[in-house]
């Protein structure tokens, strides 16, 4: 059998002379893949080692000439800082330095946001119980549940709360069937549902469980590890004890994740549900056949308590180091009411303030 491939599926044969072209053709799309700055010098690169392309160049020695090389080199950087603008650089080499020896680390901090705020493993437990039996005349099934999960957030032992997340679940259930007659039969039905959850105070007004965790996962990404130390030092009160505040960040839209954590409060919401229902079941199979009567009646409960502890607190920015004292200098700043406004002097001390509120809701429900 004769298989011809139609002409737009035969791709013709490179002869010799197209290798430089394919050649050229891999240069071009390596040279497309150089970074920015790379594309920016190449040229000059290029230009200076087409200088050397001549009979008896150094550059085709086993060993060039290393004087020679450098002053390519030269000539090449000489003729880029002449004709390309550059930004000014971000750090000095003398802040490089500070932030990578970790000498200083309220003047240069490097903070891992992640490590300071969430552990490496949190710990979960649970217990149930389960019990059933009866006889002819009445059956029973009883399950009691405990549910312990934690969260993987550091708890400061500063404070006189816990700043991990945690749930505390308890659930009960009882089913009770019994036979009055033959043909009568009662059930009762007993549910209910105890929760604690506990967590850190919320960044937004959302009440959301899951909201906290993950706006702090957000602002640990967000907030810059070299700008923002984590606490730093105040100096001495009148007892001699080092006093200490939370650093504070350049951008007020991410904060000091840790101030977020551990100094802005925590929320705990109780929950509890109560089910019940009566079923009375007659068969009536003397009147027809398959036919019954069923009869129920059901009563919910439902209660929901919200207490909210909150607070702001001050944040402190370090520009410098007091020569007579010793002792980390602060800009002045003025009082806000929010728990930070930074400055181009990175300069705030808000003032300090507590709120706490409680709400509680319930519903009761009734059907028959």
């Amino acid at each position: 059998m004769d298989l011809r491939l139609p002409y737009y599926m035969m791709y013709p044969i490179p002869y010799a002379f197209d290798e430089d072209k394919i050649q050229k053709r891999d240069r071009e799309y390596l040279q497309s893949m150089y970074p920015a700055t790379a594309k920016k010098i190449f040229p000059y690169i290029q230009e200076e080692c087409n200088r050397q392309e001549y009979e008896g160049s150094m550059i085709y020695d086993e060993y060039p000439d290393k004087l020679q090389l450098c002053l390519m080199c030269r000539r090449a950087y000489e003729q880029v800082m002449k004709q390309e603008k550059w930004e000014k650089e971000t750090y000095t080499p003398e802040q490089i330095r500070m932030t990578a020896s970790g000498a200083d680390p309220y003047l240069y901090p490097n903070v891992n946001w992640f490590d300071e705020l969430f552990t490496k493993f949190s710990t979960n437990s649970q217990v149930s119980v389960n019990v059933r039996g009866g006889g002819e005349r009445a059956r029973y099934y009883v399950t009691a549940s405990y549910l312990r999960d934690n969260g993987n957030l550091y708890n400061n032992p500063d404070t006189d709360y816990n700043t991990n997340i945690n749930i505390t679940r308890y659930n009960f259930r009882s089913n009770i069937d019994m036979s009055l007659t033959k043909t009568t039969t009662l059930s009762l039905e007993i549910g209910a549902n105890m929760t604690d959850a506990h967590q850190p105070r919320p960044i937004t007004s959302s009440y959301n469980f899951q909201s906290q965790a993950s706006e702090l996962f957000s602002a640990c990404y967000q907030q810059d590890p070299i700008t923002t130390p984590v606490r730093v030092p105040l100096g001495y009160n009148e007892f001699g004890e080092m006093q200490w505040g939370w650093g504070a960040p350049l951008s007020t839209s991410v904060g000091n994740p840790a101030e977020r954590l551990f100094g802005s409060g925590y929320n705990k919401t109780y929950r509890t549900s109560v089910m019940s229902q009566i079923i009375l079941k007659q068969n009536l199979d003397f009147l027809t056949k398959g036919l019954d009567f069923t009869a129920s009646f059901s009563y919910d409960v439902n209660t929901v308590s919200i207490q909210s502890r909150g607070k702001y607190s001050s944040l402190y920015a370090v520009n410098g180091v007091d020569d007579e004292t010793g002792l980390y200098s602060f800009p002045s700043a003025k009082a806000t009411s929010s728990s930070v406004t930074a400055t181009a002097t990175r300069a705030t001390v808000p003032t300090s303030s507590r709120r706490s509120s409680t709400t509680s809701a319930s519903s009761t429900s009734g059907t028959a």
